[in-house]
């Protein structure tokens, strides 16, 4: 078996085109070929739409096999890391003007995905989802920000769960700080040794 692979980030540079006359060539050599269109606008699917099998892309990764998951993608082995995560999380769902769509469920799958088989196990796992529209990747400049965003998810989370904890360590030495000033001052003074004009030395009671 033979996978061939159309792929451009540029738009309107014939790999629709391509793709079809290939599969049109490959049949008429009597090849047996399988057409999977991934792409958002699917004009392979419509150019193709005669010879459409039923089966949607997306099914084609429900049956993964469970060794083949990212299991730990975003693994918190510290368990204060895990509640910094699940706070953060939890914020990112407040919706913000322009922004995509965020949901965060903890161990509950979204809908889209309780469906799946062999999801990853595990006490602590949890599901982001983020909701992109058209106006998120028009013009193709927009989608490759927004992409490389996405991909750098994890990085992002992990730099401000060190942040977090950064900044609360900072301010527990502050306050321990203040608090040995305030034991400092309340501190009484024992008895102080003092001399005579002649030299003797005594202690006042």
């Amino acid at each position: 078996m033979r996978t061939l692979v159309v792929a451009n980030q540029k738009g309107g540079v014939g790999k629709t085109s391509t793709l079809v006359h290939l599969a049109f060539d490959f049949l008429e050599r009597g090849l047996k070929v399988v057409v999977i269109d991934l792409d958002t606008q699917a004009n392979a699917s419509y150019t193709l739409q005669p010879f459409r099998s039923g089966l949607v892309a997306s099914e084609l990764f429900a049956d993964v096999p469970s060794d083949s998951w990212p299991q730990t993608a975003i693994d918190f082995t510290d368990p204060d890391d895990a509640v910094f995560g699940r706070v953060f999380l939890n914020e990112i769902k407040k919706p913000i003007s322009g922004a995509p769509v965020v949901d965060f469920t903890f161990r509950t799958p979204p809908l889209e995905l309780r469906s799946t088989r062999n999801l990853p196990p595990g006490e602590n796992v949890s599901y982001v989802t983020f909701v992109l529209f058209k106006r998120h990747w028009t013009p193709i400049g927009k989608a490759q920000g927004n992409l490389f965003t996405l991909i750098s998810f994890r990085n992002y989370l992990h730099y401000h769960i060190k942040c977090c904890k950064s900044f609360l360590h900072t301010r527990m030495r502050f306050q321990v700080e203040n608090l040995l000033k305030i034991l400092n001052r309340a501190k009484q003074d024992g008895p102080k040794e003092k001399k005579t004009i002649t030299g003797r030395s005594f202690t006042r009671q």
